[in-house]
């Protein structure tokens, strides 16, 4: 059956309803937007991805954003207060967007999981760096606006390639 939608138009509109039902009641602003946008190469980034799959397809959504965007985030979705001057140690504001895309992509799951789909969740891939797309893979960025934290959704539609016995 492989994984459903076919198109990435479809995960774009899966993902921003998933980011509506998860993340934003937990904003201080429940006001957003999504717009599309390119992917920000940048080595001072913080993201956090999971995979979805079936069938020998594979889907990647995940966050980006600066660490300052992140951690204002992540304070407003768990409530901490001292996030915001973490200084160069990323790795709890890293935690909580690896929570924060768990959360999103267990609501994708949920849904996609309700229409018979059989899909396998991974665990979160943590980056603090670049993202760097190589080879044939599809993929779309949003950038999502909230209040005046900017963090970018991404998805990577790829096929799992199985290694050769």
């Amino acid at each position: 059956m492989g994984i459903e939608p076919k198109n990435l138009a479809g995960w774009s509109d899966l993902l921003e309803q998933a980011v509506k039902d998860t993340l934003i009641p937990s904003m201080k602003t429940q006001e957003y937007t999504w717009d599309t946008t390119d992917i920000v190469s940048d080595p001072k980034r913080l993201a956090a991805f999971v995979a979805l799959s079936s069938a020998g397809e594979s889907i990647q959504v995940g966050f980006s954003g600066e660490p300052s965007d992140v951690a204002s985030v992540v304070s407003q979705m768990f409530g901490f207060d001292d996030l915001e001057d973490a200084g160069d140690d990323y790795s709890e504001i890293l935690d909580g967007l690896a929570e924060i895309i768990n959360i999103v992509a267990g609501a994708l799951h949920r849904s996609l999981s309700s229409d018979g789909n059989n899909l396998q969740l991974s665990i979160p891939l943590l980056i603090h760096g670049e993202i760097v797309i190589q080879g044939k893979e599809e993929w779309v960025a949003h950038r999502l606006t909230i209040g005046d934290n900017n963090i970018d959704a991404i998805i990577i539609r790829g096929l799992i390639q199985k290694q050769k016995d």
